[in-house]
């Protein structure tokens, strides 16, 4: 399950960015229903910290890093292993001192989960301007999420890759060659 969220988060940034990186090529469509693209991009990224906050979460009945990483068997580890493990829990607990999951779950208790008072009044842009997000940093949560699941996977004889992207990740790809084959 956790596997699936954060493929999910990595094709959402994966198409955000494919999108994004389109938009001098495809200037003249994309204008064209400028609105609806720009929901498109904010949607796709909104859809990648959403799968995040879930897989980072701290709730112990969900499912998530932090729950996956305390059930495993801490004696059939080696002391290198071990404190790797320790090393990642401290990484996805509730007081965590990673800076990147600390802004997601800043996030994620001001915007995503719910809407804060404080933000409703002062406007989203002042949370944007005080705790912005880079590309990078997401695609960083991703890469660390999947290198979690990698390390203690092969614990139990689960596969230790996997498959990190969707099926379609460049049918954008065909939605914007159809969108200029239509308007020319």
């Amino acid at each position: 399950v956790l596997a699936i969220e954060s493929s999910i988060a990595n094709t959402h940034l994966h198409f955000f960015r494919g999108l994004w990186d389109a938009r001098s090529e495809y200037s003249r469509e994309l204008n064209g229903a400028k609105d609806f693209w720009d929901y498109t991009f904010s949607a796709h990224v909104d859809m990648a910290l959403l799968q995040l906050c879930r897989i980072y979460d701290t709730n112990k009945c969900g499912i998530n890093l932090l729950t996956l990483l305390r059930k495993i068997d801490r004696g059939q580890l080696q002391k290198a292993a071990l404190q790797q493990l320790d090393k990642d829990i401290q990484t996805v607990q509730e007081q965590t001192s990673d800076p990147l999951v600390t802004k997601l779950r800043y996030w994620r208790n001001n915007i995503i989960a719910h809407y804060n008072y404080w933000v409703a009044l002062t406007g989203r842009n002042d949370l944007w301007k005080e705790k912005p997000w880079a590309l990078e940093e997401i695609q960083m949560l991703i890469d660390r999420g999947f290198d979690m699941l990698d390390r203690y996977a092969c614990i139990h004889g689960q596969q230790t890759s996997y498959k990190k992207l969707a099926e379609g990740k460049d049918d954008y790809q065909n939605v914007l060659h159809a969108l200029r084959r239509a308007t020319r």
